[in-house]
């Protein structure tokens, strides 16, 4: 006997095999699903055994996985490692990932909460490393407000300072950093300490993180998570 758990929705597929490795596919460039046949294909071919049970649900994520959303720093850039591959490979933990690169904390609150399905058992990271579009500092942080699963299990990662940044990002990256960690203290991670730590963290864009800084970076933050049970 085995279990069978499988997401299709408008580009987005998951699948798991009992308790083995999940495979996804954010990026499938596929309509949802209209109806779907369970024990034949849609040309009418059956296949033989039982089907003991199935259970419907309105989204699905295999429990334990982290899920990831924010702009490149998460997503990965051209010449920089992404956060979540690293932090899958840190935590051994499966990273389904909905950020994309260039964007703005309101379409990163978007994506989250159209998702609502995504966050339950799982633990949501979320990181706009550059706070592209940001807006008052009060609007920002009811985007974040928004954000909190009810649960209770999710980081917020600290926007960071870049020398390759205009002065008002920067000065909106400060603001929300000390915002977010008098907010959430005990679910909010200090990127820049971390990285103002490190003796050559930046590219030569000056913007993103040397692969070897984001996976320290990793590291640190996979030890962080598991201190609170995250």
């Amino acid at each position: 006997a085995f279990d069978v758990s499988f997401s299709v929705q408008t580009n987005i597929v998951i699948a798991q095999l009992d308790a083995g490795q999940v495979q996804q596919d954010v990026a499938a460039a596929r309509p949802g699903i209209a109806k779907f046949w369970i024990g034949r294909s849609a040309t009418g071919e059956t296949f033989d055994g039982t089907i003991s049970r199935v259970q419907v649900y309105d989204e699905w994520m295999p429990t334990g996985t982290l899920w990831l959303e924010g702009d490149s720093y998460v997503a990965g850039a051209a010449d920089q490692t992404s956060l979540w591959a690293s932090l899958q490979t840190q935590t051994n933990r499966r990273a389904f990932v909905t950020a994309s690169g260039g964007s703005t904390l309101t379409n990163e609150r978007d994506r989250v909460l159209a998702h609502p399905g995504f966050a339950a058992d799982n633990t949501l990271v979320h990181w706009d490393g550059i706070p592209n579009g940001y807006g008052t500092n009060v609007a920002d942080m009811a985007k974040y407000a928004a954000m909190v699963p009810a649960h209770g299990r999710y980081v917020f990662i600290t926007p960071l300072v870049a020398p390759g940044s205009a002065s008002d990002v920067n000065d909106a990256a400060t603001a929300l950093r000390t915002s977010l960690l008098a907010a959430y203290p005990t679910r909010c991670y200090d990127a820049q300490t971390f990285v103002d730590a490190q003796v050559t963290p930046f590219q030569g864009d000056n913007v993103h993180l040397t692969d070897t800084v984001m996976d320290l970076l990793a590291i640190d933050l996979a030890a962080w998570m598991a201190a609170r049970g995250l």
